[in-house]
């Protein structure tokens, strides 16, 4: 059992787990890019900028020269949760779904 998993399951809201997934899928972005995608569906912009910071702090996404990308360590967390990576329109709003069982 993964303790950090099991932990960030339950503090990571729905939408950090959305944009995760969105990352996996899209690749590398800019944090422009991501900020403008995201405020379409997030309405609060405080949201948007803490959902990234959120993800750096746990090692689920990492930036460099101003370009973000999911670590292994957030895949294996989408792993964890049972989410797959699905088709996304191009303002990302199309999210993870479940695995059926």
């Amino acid at each position: 059992m993964n303790i950090k998993f099991l932990f960030l399951r339950f503090l990571l809201v729905d939408n950090t787990k959305k944009v995760l997934s969105w990352f996996e899928a899209g690749g590398k972005k800019s944090r422009a890019e991501y900020a403008q995608l995201w405020a379409e569906s997030i309405s609060k912009p405080a949201e948007v900028e803490e959902i990234l910071k959120t993800l750096i702090k746990y090692g689920l996404v990492r930036g460099k020269n101003n370009r973000y990308s999911i670590t292994q360590e957030g895949r294996d967390f989408l792993k964890y949760l049972g989410w797959r990576r699905q088709t996304s329109d191009v303002r990302g709003k199309t999210s993870a779904g479940r695995k059926q069982k």
